[in-house]
């Protein structure tokens, strides 16, 4: 395992949603744009985007391609049932039981030493955070895990078709919230498809994690037909 550094995604999404929940941009305030974001946290534009990705599925803010980033909610709603009308939450997790188990079985054939760095210290950070209770960090590192899995899947219309419906993707992605032994199990989940994908194991990989997603289902209370 790597040391237990912050993924760069993670401490720049973590810091601009503090920024935006402390009100130091208010709602409709334009953010500075991707350059000077990019400069200010010291990380690359590419970090930035997925950054700024994670926290518009989340409902923060507004991507508005050629205009900037817009803040449209300064502060985390309450739980409310499934948003989405055109499709439902059983739909979302059925799509994503294929696709993502498609997703880990090329990241253990493509995953570079680097990105596998990069997996682990999301897994890291995230056991870390549950441990003291920091349930933004670790939905934070949950989002970043399966997003990092997506990228290193290396399939362009994939990422074009999980960026198309990021919202209620990440939506059905949020992990129990809670003391640490409700997180656990997530946890340990995402554990067994990073080691698959670490050992180059294909097969492994998709099946930890469509078995982790048919169990992010059932915590959920979502009848699946898979």
């Amino acid at each position: 395992m790597t040391t237990k550094r912050i993924s760069v995604v993670q401490q720049a999404a973590t810091e601009i949603e503090s920024n935006i929940n402390q009100k130091i941009w208010a709602i409709g305030t334009r953010l500075p744009s991707q350059n000077e974001l990019s400069k200010s946290l010291n990380i690359s534009r590419a970090s930035l985007r997925e950054a700024l990705s994670i926290i518009e599925s989340k409902g923060f803010i507004q991507i508005q391609p050629g205009k900037g980033v817009y803040v449209v909610q300064a502060e985390a709603k309450p739980e409310t049932s499934w948003p989405f009308k055109k499709y439902s939450i059983t739909e979302v997790f059925e799509i994503r039981h294929e696709l993502e188990g498609f997703a880990a079985s090329m990241a253990a054939r493509e995953a570079t030493d680097e990105e596998i760095s990069q997996l682990a210290m999301c897994i890291e950070q995230a056991e870390a955070a549950a441990l003291v209770g920091d349930l933004l960090t670790v939905q934070n590192c949950d989002m970043e895990f399966h997003s990092q899995i997506i990228n290193i899947a290396k399939n362009k219309l994939l990422s074009a078709f999980i960026k198309q419906f990021r919202q209620p993707v990440n939506k059905s992605q949020s992990p129990p919230h809670g003391d640490y032994t409700i997180m656990a199990p997530t946890l340990k989940e995402h554990a067994a498809i990073f080691n698959a994908i670490a050992m180059r194991e294909p097969k492994l990989a998709k099946e930890a994690m469509q078995l982790h997603i048919l169990n992010a289902a059932l915590r959920a209370n979502v009848e699946v037909r898979f």
